[in-house]
C-alpha cells in the first residue's frame, strides 16, 4: 500500500477492487480448473501490482511531457512497464517468490509482465484483432491445440484488462462514484496539460 499514490482513481482502493473482481471472475468462469498454481499466483499478483506507484497521469501525457518514465521506457507503455518493474523489485525484497524453481519463476515473471502490460489501453486494438482472429479463423479444438499456455495467458491478460475497467458494470450508485473519481483524475491531468502548454 505504501507504493500507491493518493490519486482520486488510481489508488489502493482501485487495486483492491480490481483484485477482488479478478478472483470473482476466475471463480465464475471456472478458471481454477484451467490455471495451474503458478498461473493463478501470477494473475493475483498482477492484479495487486497493476497500478503500483501510478502518478494519476496517462501514457500519452507522460510521452508528450517527456516525463522520466517515458524516457526510461522509450515511450512504450511507460506506466505499465513501471508497475511491473516495481512489482518485481518489491517481490524480491519480500522473498515471496523464493520458493519458485527456475522454470516456475520464469513462467511467473512472463505471466505477470504480460498481464500488467495488457492493461495499457493503447494496446487495446491488438487484443481486439487477436480475439477476432481466434474466433473467426479457428475452431475451439484448433485453438486449444495451437497453444494451451498461450491461450491461457491471453485469457488472464483479458481478464485483468476487463477487471481494470469493470467499474462501469456495477450497480449505478457504485459505478457513479468510480466515474466521479476517474473524471476528477482526468480533469487534474487536463489542468496539468494546460499549465505545461501541451496540445
Amino acid at each position: 500500500r505504501a507504493t500507491m499514490q493518493d490519486n482520486p482513481y488510481h489508488n489502493w482502493y482501485h487495486v483492491v477492487d480490481v483484485t477482488q473482481i479478478v478472483f470473482g471472475l476466475v471463480l465464475k468462469a471456472g478458471m481454477l480448473d484451467r490455471l495451474d498454481s503458478v498461473q493463478l499466483f501470477a494473475l493475483l499478483v498482477s492484479a495487486l501490482c497493476h497500478d503500483l506507484d501510478h502518478p494519476g497521469l496517462n501514457n500519452p501525457f507522460l510521452v508528450m511531457s517527456s516525463a522520466d518514465l517515458a524516457i526510461l521506457y522509450n515511450d512504450r507503455s511507460p506506466l505499465e512497464n513501471h508497475h511491473s518493474s516495481l512489482a518485481f523489485r518489491l517481490l524480491h525484497r519480500s522473498n515471496i517468490v523464493e520458493n519458485l524453481d527456475v522454470r516456475e519463476y520464469a513462467a511467473f515473471r512472463r505471466a505477470v509482465i504480460g498481464n500488467i502490460l495488457a492493461t495499457d489501453m493503447g494496446r487495446h486494438p491488438e487484443y481486439v484483432v487477436e480475439l477476432k482472429r481466434l474466433t473467426e479463423s479457428q475452431t475451439q479444438t484448433e485453438a486449444s491445440i495451437a497453444s494451451v499456455s498461450g491461450i491461457v495467458q491471453l485469457e488472464t491478460e483479458l481478464l485483468l484488462k476487463y477487471a481494470d475497467i469493470s467499474s462501469v458494470w456495477r450497480p449505478f450508485e457504485v459505478a457513479k462514484k468510480w466515474a466521479i473519481r476517474v473524471t476528477t483524475e482526468f480533469f487534474e491531468q487536463g489542468d496539468e496539460e494546460k499549465r505545461l502548454g501541451l496540445p
